[in-house]
């Protein structure tokens, strides 16, 4: 995969040869690229792009080591742009509120944000995403992902045809077909974490017995209501303090938010060869020692390139 550099303009300025590519897709959104001390031919502001792949981004940082002879460029990847610029409610409003349809409404907040003129959005699609309200100053890149998430869809980003373009796709399930087992001789971590928050009490405003309390809990499936579930030594509790909720119909829509943050949890990272697939589509693992079983959508992608070849670690979550 040719790896092209251009100015901060788009104008192109050349392919880059003999490196190293360290880039991540949905944890921390960063990138470096190693190449040779005599090769350093990147600058500040310059960006970089494979084509029909979102593997691209800004140099925010020129390291030099002598030592080494290596020159190291870093930055944030087109995920990393979006989650450095915040969502702001509208002058007069609590919250920035859309509804319609996905592709516009990714439009419309890219204007918002003044990142026009980097991104593209082509197109209409069939997602439809009916009133949605993000967190207050929430970023761009969470917003969006929590946004979509509501429709079953993703977000998908491609430097294509000298554009940057960015729009919502649909997730795509492929638990039934895909299953990485040792069977498979592919080389993964499956993570079973059964200690997770199960009852969350959640503190409103107000003093003393006048204060607000939501008592939330976590049942077999995962699910989160008002019924316990969990008793004695299986009751795992943890405290919610929000004292700015306006009403106890707030504290509940956050406490909720919260929780899933606590409860168990599963993971699986997956080193896979000669496969592309994307944040947000579901995969799963099994684990035939421990028993472990595992679906989950794609949350992480850690894309190595050395030599010309290139390697993909993918991380499931929530």
């Amino acid at each position: 995969m040719d790896l092209i550099y251009m100015d901060k303009n788009g104008i192109e300025k050349g392919v880059l040869r003999n490196y190293s590519l360290d880039l991540d897709c949905g944890d921390t959104n960063d990138f470096q690229i190693a190449v040779g001390i005599y090769n350093n031919v990147l600058k500040h502001t310059d960006m970089f792009y494979i084509e029909n792949t979102e593997y691209g981004g800004i140099i925010d940082s020129v390291k030099s080591d002598t030592r080494n002879s290596k020159i190291y460029y870093s930055g944030r990847t087109w995920r990393g742009i979006l989650s450095k610029k915040i969502i702001r409610p509208l002058p007069g409003d609590d919250y920035y509120i859309v509804s319609g349809e996905a592709n516009e409404i990714i439009a419309e907040l890219i204007d918002y944000v003044d990142l026009n003129n980097l991104f593209v959005v082509p197109g209409t699609t069939d997602i439809i995403i009916n009133t949605y309200r993000f967190n207050r100053y929430t970023d761009v890149l969470s917003g969006l992902t929590a946004m979509l998430k509501t429709a079953d869809a993703r977000l998908k980003i491609r430097y294509k045809n000298g554009y940057i373009e960015l729009g919502a796709e649909p997730v795509i399930d492929y638990s039934d077909e895909i299953e990485f087992s040792q069977d498979n001789k592919i080389n993964f971590i499956a993570e079973d974490n059964r200690g997770g928050v199960n009852h969350l009490i959640c503190l409103g405003s107000g003093e003393m017995s006048a204060r607000q309390v939501v008592d939330l809990y976590v049942d077999e499936n995962g699910n989160i209501g008002s019924t316990q579930y969990y008793f004695g030594i299986d009751e795992i509790v943890d405290i919610f303090d929000y004292p700015n909720a306006e009403s106890l119909q707030e504290l509940k829509y956050y406490g909720v938010r919260r929780l899933q943050e606590l409860l168990n949890s599963q993971r699986v990272e997956v080193n896979i060869e000669d496969m592309e697939l994307e944040l947000g589509d579901v995969i799963a693992g099994r684990e035939k020692i421990t028993g472990l079983y595992v679906s989950r959508p794609i949350t992480q992608k850690i894309v190595r390139i050395n030599n010309g070849i290139t390697k993909i670690e993918y991380k499931v979550g929530d």
